[in-house]
């Protein structure tokens, strides 16, 4: 049974994310006509997530997160910028953030914190 699928409906959930492990108890509604999902089982859910607002992924490497906070160094008219930022996901390489860096190639690059220049 571990390759059959099913369709099944968010019903409840616990509007609490775990921060450790970003887990969430949730329920869903699932026909069972057939009995082949016991109660207690355990299943790999893909829930598709969508956000209210266009997020940003930058590379792993340009987010530095020391005891004060985290910030990406942004260059912006040769000269080094700290912009804060939250974590969000992350896929592979990248990691989400939240705060005040845009999309826009105009407004500067982003340096790896290899290459990490004070203000």
């Amino acid at each position: 049974m571990p390759e059959q699928q099913f369709n099944a409906r968010l019903a409840r959930s616990a509007q609490s994310l775990v921060e450790a492990n970003r887990a969430m108890m949730a329920e869903f509604d699932v026909d069972n006509k057939t009995q082949l999902l016991k109660p207690g089982m355990y299943a790999e859910v893909r829930l598709p997530i969508e956000r209210t607002a266009p997020t940003l992924f930058v590379p792993k490497t340009a987010v530095v997160s020391s005891s004060e906070k985290t910030f990406v160094i942004r260059v912006n008219n040769n000269k080094a910028e700290w912009v804060s930022v939250e974590k969000g996901n992350t896929l592979d390489s990248l990691v989400e953030v939240f705060g005040g860096l845009r999309a826009n190639p105009s407004s500067g690059s982003l340096r790896k914190k290899s290459a990490m220049v004070r203000p």
